[in-house]
């Protein structure tokens, strides 16, 4: 045919017609089945639209546990301190027994040694009187 237009080879492989053909091809599917597709698609709609509300309920989730887990430690803690606090109450009682009794063992050995002096002094002056008979008795005894 004398007026027939020939579409060279070359020019079907050209970037621009096969982007014009995969744009009329999917334009021919959307029209077709768009609405399986969105039906299909719906779910997937719904669980991308639904994932900040997850995320929020996980992060309720994870604060519930965590303010569980921090009253269950609190109250471990305010049982140890308590433990610890009668602890250190006895050492105490314990410290004030020993320094009440070391302070009467001291005013006892105090009294001792008063004592012990007074007879210390007395030994002396007996010994000083015993020395000076003594003297006496040789200066006679060498006259």
């Amino acid at each position: 045919m004398p007026g027939d237009v020939q579409i060279p080879a070359s020019a079907l492989n050209h970037p621009f017609l096969v982007l014009v053909f995969v744009g009329a091809v999917s334009v021919f599917i959307i029209a077709r089945f768009g609405r399986e597709i969105i039906h299909m698609m719906a779910p997937l709609g719904d669980w991308w639209s639904q994932r900040s509300i997850r995320r929020l309920e996980r992060q309720g989730r994870l604060e519930q546990a965590a303010e569980a887990l921090n009253d269950q430690r609190n109250r471990l803690l305010s049982v140890q301190l308590a433990g610890v606090s009668a602890q250190l109450e006895a050492v105490l009682r314990q410290a004030r027994e020993d320094a009440e009794r070391h302070h009467e063992e001291i005013t006892s050995l105090r009294a001792q040694l008063t004592a012990t002096q007074l007879q210390l002094d007395e030994a002396m002056k007996e010994i000083a009187q015993l020395r000076a008979e003594l003297a006496t008795y040789r200066g006679e005894r060498d006259r």
